[in-house]
């Protein structure tokens, strides 16, 4: 079992950064139950009894999933069902489960919903810069709920990271959720090659950040 969590994991961060790890032994019952107040205070839509079972038990499965497919599978689910799985998908966040985090924050960044930002916030916080698959994920997720916080983060992946592939995955998630701005950066050049490229990203997060906060801005997309 435990070789197969350590092949999964990268499997399991490309398919995430495409979309827009070892398991521990946590279910949905063990984890957190504070996003059930997103349902009185932010007043997202109830599930039928039905749909709410089904989520359950749907997210009960993020941490038992083998394979890519079963990855992109369930994230697209998550997808479709959209708001009334708003308290489950901020519980899953701060599961203790990478792979149950993992579907979380791949779709919340595909929802690119910002009233998810605040209560993401409080109860996830930035994970620890050993942890690059957990880090990416939570970035991608801040940017697609227009939160700029996580751009310096996927900046440091396009620079440090040794798979070009993921390099490219990274910048093309800048791209995406925070701006097409011309900058050329090259995911497969040398370091020399790749290093003008991410100065341009790195002036520009700070002249974007310093133009936000002038005006009172949380972020620039």
């Amino acid at each position: 079992m435990m070789r197969i969590n350590k092949l999964l994991s990268p499997v399991v961060f490309l398919a995430a950064l495409a979309l827009a790890a070892c398991g521990s032994t946590s279910t949905r019952s063990s984890l957190d139950s504070d996003g059930s107040e997103l349902r009185n205070e932010q007043g997202w839509l109830k599930p039928s009894p039905s749909l709410a079972q089904t989520i359950e038990i749907r997210a009960n499965e993020a941490e038992f999933l083998l394979n890519r497919d079963g990855f992109v599978e369930l994230t697209e689910w998550f997808y479709r069902i959209g708001e009334p799985a708003y308290p489950t998908l901020i519980d899953m966040s701060a599961s203790q489960s990478v792979k149950t985090r993992e579907v979380a924050m791949a779709v919340i960044a595909r929802l690119r919903d910002q009233r998810l930002l605040k209560p993401f916030r409080r109860r996830v916080p930035e994970p620890a810069a050993t942890d690059r698959g957990a880090r990416a994920a939570w970035a991608r997720a801040l940017l697609g709920m227009n939160d700029l916080a996580g751009a310096p983060i996927l900046i440091d992946t396009m620079e440090t990271h040794e798979d070009p592939s993921i390099r490219k995955l990274a910048h093309n998630e800048l791209v995406r959720h925070v701006s097409d701005n011309g900058i050329e950066y090259n995911a497969y050049g040398t370091v020399e090659e790749r290093a003008q490229g991410i100065a341009a990203w790195r002036e520009w997060y700070s002249r974007t950040r310093t133009g936000s906060a002038t005006t009172g801005e949380t972020s620039a997309l």
